[in-house]
């Protein structure tokens, strides 16, 4: 498709200080695969890998141990919306703590066992937070158990909890979806000294089943029937060697529970299932003085095939992404070494398929790698407080929900509900009339462009933004020549940081110097929506950069000669430039345009047109939508508008992370400083505190 360049630009007359001077820089059914626990007096559930099940995205878990109080951060593909989800006591008598669909609606739930009166307690997942606890079932307080594992024993869609008892015995909570039944399914030898116990469906039947090795290296495999388990010598490894992080996977893609473990040097030898037996083979090496450490398994690469994960005293990920037949390790990206991440959790946060690693820092950070197949894209997802004594700190799909594939620009926000909020405090608006550098903004009582929340989402193709003010959002006075009323402006603005730099403006695939100094500091582009006389005017991109009428004039000339114009004949331009001489050492000139896609006057291709603020209106492809009130508004603003870089590749785009700041300003006319001495007011904006690395993931 062509991109064709237009022109109705004319000159811009100085609109506020956050259209000028851009932002400082600041800080900012699903199956679990062999699930490990500790007791609940150590109040720690091992991480664990959750596959979701398609389309939906995992949520992460932890409790306040002083508290009792439950966390859900819920995933929205691009962050945790913290939630709120019950109490479990600080002190209570449990133990076994584990997770598991215990009643079949698709979400995790959680439950534990009492070792003083041996019941078993569910708390049910719902869409608000966790129901329980329940007494589901109870288990003799006569013996011990080990080795406390969740899965599907019998093939109904609702987990089950299996227990080893001390006498050999294993126990197998079945669950009708509201309670347990126990059953005796088997039994192993006492003297065997049987350890690595796993969980998985090895014969690929739809049941889950039991594996461990005992001392001497000889695997069991308990398949399940559905009612007992057939106890299956599955084969035998050698004990000299020294095998260690052993792990379960499917990692030849044909549906069976294979095995893995790494040797004493180094080589990951892989146990494949064959229903009856494993064959062990020797799929890829890891150095040994790479000293690795949170061993996960996954599919990386969304290929059918499960990979291992590690993370090296250097902070590299390495990734050995099988083939069905061997590994290939790759490293996938770095973490700081300093961070002291823990909780490190595997699973698919984004809904794309592939398996990301989610980690806390000490401070409170959670920081997730969204895999792209070859990289882990790492930005920050949300922050628990680092004061926080967290335990139980799991993964699942504890809120039911699902990537976010975008919002519907029709006026009702109620799909906005799930999407990570961000707010401004309330009465902060200045005035953008009469600032020079380095001045404090001063206070100006204009309660329409009093941003109070902000929020952002995304799907492949576009921006979605969402803006709520004190006051009506949108609002201008009309013009009235009679009555001595001039025609107010509005601005809904979301400046973009795109190259993580500081230095304003960015390299168009045009060419020319259109990059901006060190000595424009600030974002790099706009999509906004300007309103005018009372009416919507225009929704248009904007790029800042240009430090002089001569730049200007090249960056006009760039533009609308360059790669994006037909040649020949048709191509318009050099354009007579519009420009407006702000503040030196912000940003002084810039281009701004619509983009129409599938122009009808131009046989379907697509065409930029540049603008200019109270312009003609040109239909384009951002649009918006506001609440019946006035106080929300709703903006789509595409990727493809902000067009593309020096080498011909989208500026924004997905696997892109940006910085983001949100504005409201409008000229005086409606502001509440209107009085005789001042009969139009002061310009006032209200601009808050950026989003800094906000990751474009990918979008199932």
């Amino acid at each position: 498709m062509s991109i064709r360049f237009l022109h109705t630009f004319a000159q811009r007359s100085p609109t506020s200080l956050s259209r000028r001077q851009q932002p400082a820089r600041r800080s900012r059914k699903g199956v679990h695969s062999n699930l490990a626990i500790e007791t609940l007096e150590d109040r720690t559930l091992l991480a664990s890998t959750f596959t979701p099940a398609v389309g939906e995205v995992a949520d992460i878990i932890g409790r306040n141990a002083a508290t009792g109080s439950v966390v859900v951060g819920q995933s929205n593909g691009n962050s945790f919306i913290n939630q709120a989800a019950g109490n479990i006591p600080a002190g209570a008598d449990w133990d076994d703590f584990v997770t598991g669909d215990f009643n079949g609606d698709g979400l995790t739930d959680l439950a534990g066992r009492s070792p003083s009166d041996g019941y078993w307690r569910v708390l049910l997942s719902t869409s608000a937070g966790l129901d329980g606890p329940n007494i589901w079932g109870r288990w003799s307080t006569r013996v011990s158990f080990n080795d406390i594992l969740v899965g599907d024993f019998n093939g109904d869609g609702k987990d089950d909890v299996a227990g080893r008892a001390s006498t050999g015995t294993w126990v197998v909570s079945l669950s009708h979806g509201t309670g347990f039944t126990n059953r005796a399914f088997g039994a192993w030898s006492t003297t065997a000294g049987f350890s690595n116990v796993i969980v998985g469906d090895f014969d690929n039947d739809g049941r889950d089943d039991i594996a461990g090795v005992s001392s001497g290296g000889r695997w069991v495999v308990g398949i399940s029937l559905g009612t007992r388990f057939d106890m299956t010598d599955f084969g035998a490894w050698s004990t000299n060697a020294g095998f260690h992080d052993i792990v379960s996977g499917d990692f030849d893609g044909d549906g069976r529970t294979d095995i893995a473990a790494l040797s004493r040097g180094g080589s990951w030898v892989v146990g494949t299932s064959h229903s009856s037996k494993f064959t062990f083979t020797v799929f890829g090496a890891w150095s040994i003085n790479a000293d690795f450490d949170n061993i996960r398994v996954g599919d990386f690469d969304a290929d059918g095939q499960s990979d291992i994960a590690g993370l090296s005293k250097s902070g590299a990920w390495v990734v050995a992404a099988s083939n069905g037949l061997r590994f290939t390790s790759t490293v996938f990206g770095r973490w700081s070494t300093t961070a002291n991440f823990q909780d490190v959790l595997a699973s698919d946060f984004n809904g794309d398929g592939r398996t990301d690693l989610a980690a806390r820092s000490a401070s409170g950070s959670w920081v997730v790698g969204l895999s792209d197949g070859s990289n882990l894209l790492t930005s920050g997802f949300s922050n628990w407080s680092g004061a926080v004594n967290w335990d139980n700190v799991n993964v699942g799909n504890f809120a039911g929900g699902s990537a976010q594939t975008g919002i519907t620009i029709d006026g009702d926000f109620s799909d906005w509900i799930p999407i990570t909020n961000y707010s401004d405090p309330v009465d902060d608006q200045h005035d953008t009339d009469h600032d020079t550098a380095g001045a404090t903004p001063a206070y100006v009582d204009h309660p329409d462009v009093d941003l109070l929340n902000y929020k952002v989402t995304h799907d492949n193709e576009n921006f979605y933004f969402y803006f709520e003010a004190r006051g009506q959002i949108g609002r201008t006075q009309m013009e009235d020549v009679a009555q001595g009323l001039r025609a107010g402006r509005y601005y809904v603005i979301v400046t973009i940081d795109v190259d993580n730099d500081d230095v304003t403006g960015y390299p168009l695939y045009e060419g020319g110097y259109y990059t901006g100094t060190t000595d424009t500091t600030g974002y790099d582009m706009n999509g906004e929506i300007e309103f005018y006389n009372g009416a919507f005017n225009t929704g248009h991109y904007l790029q800042h950069g240009a430090r002089n009428e001569a730049e200007l004039i090249q960056a006009f000339a760039d533009q609308s000669n360059g790669g994006y114009v037909y040649p020949g004949p048709e191509t318009q331009g050099p354009f007579m430039p519009g420009f407006v001489n702000v503040l030196p050492g912000t940003y002084d000139y810039y281009t701004q345009w619509v983009y129409k896609e599938n122009d009808p006057a131009l046989g379907g291709n697509d065409s930029v047109t540049f603008v200019q603020d109270r312009g003609p209106v040109i239909p384009g492809n951002v649009t918006y939508a506001i609440s019946s009130d006035g106080h929300k508004l709703e903006m789509k603003v595409p990727f493809k508008g902000f067009l593309v870089d020096a080498n011909g590749d989208p500026i924004v785009t997905t696997g892109k992370t940006v910085d983001l700041s949100f504005s409201l300003e409008a000229s005086g006319e409606l502001s509440n400083e209107v009085s005789a001495a001042n009969p139009n007011g002061i310009w006032a904006s209200d601009t808050a505190e950026p989003i800094n690395g906000y990751l474009i993931t990918p979008v199932n």
